[in-house]
């Protein structure tokens, strides 16, 4: 009993320690616009956050963070009441860094929660070789109005091991009263075989608790 026991754990913890050891957690935030000097947060492991005044921007709160999400990870953002007085275009990039094993495919959920007439968001996420790298574009949508677009895209060969993930807002304001609110979540899409040697662990191990009940 104890040698099947074994044989059905072992694998099982093999497969969840190495999902999140794949997992740096390592986020960086950046904001820049036209006639300002670029600003970009220190690196740090999971959330970080930028709150204030930047450009011609007032920001309540910008936040990425990264968790080790069992079986694949993920990285989520958001950039809540950003307003603008004066116009201008604000664009926010949260980055991941230092992640390994490449999954087959991300899932990326593109939200416009709140936004004034005459503004537009641009969302965007992207795969690349270090911090804020644009090198493949998983995802984009241009927002006029509010709303959620979910896109699913395969990844082909990526000749990057680190890998990072980036996660751009572009916010145009014409000016005057209004925030907008946005959020991103990019997941990483299971490989099936890492979802079948899940189940079939599970079920394993329900096998054995089942037989040693009924004995």
């Amino acid at each position: 009993m104890k040698r099947k026991l074994y044989l059905v754990v072992v694998p099982l913890l093999c497969l969840l320690v190495g999902a999140s050891a794949a997992y740096a957690d390592n986020v960086e935030i950046q904001l820049s616009e036209s006639g300002y000097a670029t600003f970009t947060s220190a690196a740090g492991a999971g959330t970080q956050s930028f709150s204030g005044v930047y450009g011609t921007f007032t920001i309540n709160n910008i936040s990425g963070t990264g968790s080790p999400y069992v079986p694949e990870p993920q990285l989520s953002s958001n950039s809540l009441n950003t307003t603008s007085t004066t116009g201008g275009t604000l664009t926010v990039k949260v980055t991941e860094t230092g992640l390994t094993t490449l999954v087959p495919g991300f899932q990326s959920t593109l939200t416009s929660n709140t936004l004034p007439a005459g503004w537009t968001v641009v969302e965007q996420t992207w795969l690349g070789t270090g911090a804020f790298g644009e090198s493949l574009e998983l995802a984009t949508t241009t927002f006029t109005a509010t709303g959620t677009t979910t896109i699913t895209k395969a990844t082909p060969l990526f000749p990057s091991d680190p890998y990072s993930e980036t996660e751009v807002y572009i916010i145009t304001s014409p000016g005057g009263t209004g925030q907008a609110n946005d959020t991103i979540d990019l997941t990483a899409v299971p490989e099936p075989a890492s979802i079948a040697v899940f189940g079939s662990a599970l079920l394993g191990l329900a096998g054995l608790g089942r037989r040693r009940f009924f004995r």
